[in-house]
C-alpha cells in the first residue's frame, strides 16, 4: 500500500506548536506541518485568538468575545503551495477555517480543476456572512468546477441543491462528478 503524506496548515503560532508537539510525541511521520493558513492571496493578516478555545481562531471574531488577541499570520494560496511542493495527486481537503473557506478555495482553483480532490468542508451559514460571502457562492464555485455537494447519512450520501444549516449539519462532502463516479455509484442513496 502506497504511504499517505498528509499537508496540515496551521497559522497560529502557538496551536502550531501544540501540532509540532504532539506529532513528535507520538512518532507520525507522514504529515508535513506548516505554519500559515491558506488562502486566496499571500499576505499576512490579523487573526482574532481567544486563548481558552483556539479552534475558533478566524480573521473574524465570529463569537464577539471581549478577551481575545489579534496575532498577525501568514497565509499562502493553495496553488503556490502544491506548486512548491510538487503535489501531482491530491486525494482529499479537510476544510475546516471558521468561515474562510471561500477565499482557500479561491486561491486553490487550478489545483482543484487539475487534481480534482474530493472537499470535506465546514460551512455555516452566519460565519460566511461575516466574510461576506453565503454557502450558495462555495457551491456555485465548486459546481462550476463539475463538483457536486453531499450530506453523509449513516453510510450513505445524499445528494444536495442548496445548503441548509436549520438541521444542525455544517459539514459537507463535495465530490467531483467524472473524477469521483465510482464513489459515488457505491454511496448514493437511492
Amino acid at each position: 500500500m502506497a504511504k499517505v503524506q498528509v499537508y496540515s496548515f496551521e497559522p497560529i503560532p502557538a496551536t502550531f506548536n501544540y501540532l509540532t508537539y504532539n506529532l513528535r510525541l507520538n512518532d507520525v511521520e507522514n504529515v508535513i506541518p506548516f505554519n500559515f493558513g491558506l488562502a486566496k492571496n499571500n499576505q499576512e493578516a490579523l487573526f482574532y485568538y481567544f486563548r481558552g478555545g483556539s479552534a475558533i481562531a478566524s480573521l473574524e471574531n465570529l463569537i464577539e468575545h471581549e478577551n481575545i488577541d489579534r496575532i498577525s499570520c501568514k497565509l499562502r494560496r493553495m496553488d503556490d503551495v502544491v506548486q512548491e511542493q510538487k503535489i501531482t495527486k491530491l486525494d482529499i481537503i479537510k476544510c475546516d477555517v471558521e468561515g474562510s473557506e471561500l477565499s482557500i478555495l479561491q486561491g486553490g482553483l487550478v489545483t482543484l480543476e487539475k487534481l480534482k480532490p474530493i472537499i470535506y468542508i465546514e460551512l455555516y451559514e452566519p460565519w460566511c456572512k461575516k466574510f461576506d460571502y453565503n454557502t450558495s457562492d462555495v457551491m456555485s464555485l465548486l459546481f462550476g468546477l463539475g463538483y457536486k455537494c453531499y450530506s453523509a447519512i449513516q453510510d450513505r450520501l445524499i445528494n444536495l441543491t442548496q445548503i441548509d444549516n436549520n438541521n444542525d449539519k455544517y459539514n459537507f462532502f463535495f465530490l467531483h462528478t467524472e473524477k469521483h463516479k465510482n464513489i459515488l455509484s457505491k454511496l448514493l442513496s437511492n
